[in-house]
């Protein structure tokens, strides 16, 4: 057994040779920082290796706890006067104790399946009925392809890079509007976080490879974020909240950077980017309340998801999809008829105090006592993947990605996704489609009519000087009443109507 003062021999150490050791701070960027508190009675008790090592094994590896162990011995035998060693040692083995013990990952939750991917269990499905299985359903590229909306910009930003233009980024916009309204909605604060967080926060997070994170060349510590749950943890790092605000609930909506990819097939183009935008949602909250916010996470993801019309199965994920930090997580994948595969859209973690510890968010009881919260997170709506299997799903009979039934068929509450998505026909004649969006004011009612017009701009030179378009375009006037006009021929500019 270890000594019952192990925390405080751990603080104190050789008082010739070192301060506290948690009160020894690290440099990161300039500024002087205290060292996480790590539950080192768990770590170092000889009786939890065996049980750690299988946790690390069942994780891909992930962390050493061997190496943390050799070490402390190294440090024991210099605190009882067996080694002598200079000062700059010294520090150089507490911080390797330190670093390794941030590498060992959360404890897993008793119910996770052990091992791959594949022994990822089915726990829920969303929508049966909307599956589509038909032969011949095109890919959601395959269906912009008639848009001239999407660009793959390679000589500018490298590999798997894109650009959506016009009627696809109207439909980015409403999709991540939808999520982003309904959250708040639900009770979550809104935020605004930085892309650019301290490489380090990253690592508190659980990312813990360098090929995790894209960094700065000028600037080794400073990494670009992966997901707004970085930029929210960064921001309450070394907070404390009184018991009873608890549970606290973020929402962000941000860029996410990741350097990973993949040689499939099935997930090139748009379904693996290095760059996309995602709806985050954060909670802070007691050790009693973390199961039930992550339960409570994967309810908003799939009313969301169901509410989107979209088929999708909800799946409790093995012990190596875990990563470092989590300690239970569920996958959402939705069905993407024209890759015929389930692609994963959405999860949810519970890292219980795998974050809170290194990032030092605590919260107070009655008696003024400070504990480590728990940290969930969970995606609200990512895309491109969403938009992937929403044109995937909704394609026409023509195998064109008509939006009117998922238009129809979406509310946010409040208000109608219809206000960000105009619904559209596709071109009587044979060309290039294009969708027509007009900016109306929410406050009139909506009605629709038909006009047939040449568009006022050719984007991508895609619009031939001899075409026309059926365009089907939401207009509100404020008695209500809709009109129905025809005309061909040039539409003069907004200035000349």
């Amino acid at each position: 057994m270890l000594p019952r003062r192990l925390s405080c021999l751990m603080r104190c150490g050789s008082r010739s040779l070192a301060s506290k050791a948690e009160d020894q701070p690290q440099r990161i960027r300039g500024a002087a920082v205290k060292r996480p508190e790590f539950d080192f009675d768990y770590l170092l008790e000889p009786v939890n290796l065996e049980k750690i090592r299988d946790e690390i094994k069942a994780r891909k590896g992930v962390g050493d706890i061997d190496s943390l162990h050799s070490t402390w011995a190294e440090i024991q035998s210099i605190m009882g006067g067996e080694r002598k060693i200079d000062e700059r040692e010294y520090e150089r083995l507490w911080d390797t104790l330190y670093s390794e013990a941030a590498r060992i990952p959360n404890a897993t939750y008793a119910g996770v399946p052990r091992g791959g991917e594949e022994q990822a269990v089915v726990v829920d499905v969303l929508n049966p009925g909307a599956k589509r299985e038909e032969s011949g359903l095109k890919t959601a590229e395959q269906i912009v392809h008639s848009w001239r909306s999407l660009l793959h910009p390679t000589e500018a930003a490298g590999q798997r890079s894109y650009a959506f233009i016009g009627p696809l980024a109207r439909l980015e916009r409403a999709v991540l509007d939808y999520a982003w309204t309904r959250v708040q909605t639900l009770g979550f604060k809104p935020v605004q976080v930085s892309d650019l967080v301290p490489r380090d926060i990253g690592e508190a997070c659980g990312m813990m490879h360098d090929g995790m994170q894209y960094t700065l060349d000028s600037d080794r510590d400073t990494a670009l974020s992966g997901t707004a749950e970085m930029g929210i943890a960064a921001m309450l790092r070394g907070t404390t909240f009184p018991a009873e605000q608890l549970p606290l609930r973020f929402v962000a909506l941000s860029r996410c950077f990741r350097p990973e990819i993949s040689k499939s097939a099935a997930e090139a183009k748009l379904y693996r980017v290095h760059e996309f935008t995602k709806v985050e949602m954060f909670t802070v909250c007691s050790p009693s309340q973390s199961e039930a916010e992550l339960s409570f996470l994967v309810d908003v993801q799939k009313d969301t998801l169901r509410t989107l019309g979209l088929h999708a199965r909800v799946l409790e994920m093995p012990s190596e999809e875990l990563g470092a930090s989590a300690h239970r997580k569920y996958d959402i994948e939705a069905w993407m008829p024209g890759r015929k595969l389930f692609g994963e859209v959405s999860s949810a973690s519970n890292c219980t105090d795998f974050q809170s510890r290194r990032l030092g968010i605590r919260y107070s009881d009655a008696s003024g006592t400070r504990h480590f919260a728990h940290t969930c997170n969970g995606t609200a709506i990512a895309v491109p993947r969403a938009l992937i299997a929403i044109l995937e799903t909704f394609q026409d009979e023509k195998r064109k990605g008509s939006l009117k039934e998922f238009v129809r068929t979406t509310h946010v509450p409040g208000d109608n996704i219809e206000d960000s998505v105009a619904t559209c026909e596709w071109p009587l004649q044979s060309g290039p489609l294009l969708l027509w969006f007009f900016s109306v004011p929410s406050s009139l009612r909506r009605c629709s009519h038909r006009e047939r017009r040449r568009p006022p701009y050719a984007p991508l030179r895609a619009i031939r000087p001899d075409q026309q378009y059926d365009v089907l375009v939401e207009l509100r006037l404020p008695n209500g009443s809709c009109r129905s006009t025809e005309e061909s021929g040039e539409v003069k500019g907004d200035s000349e109507r």
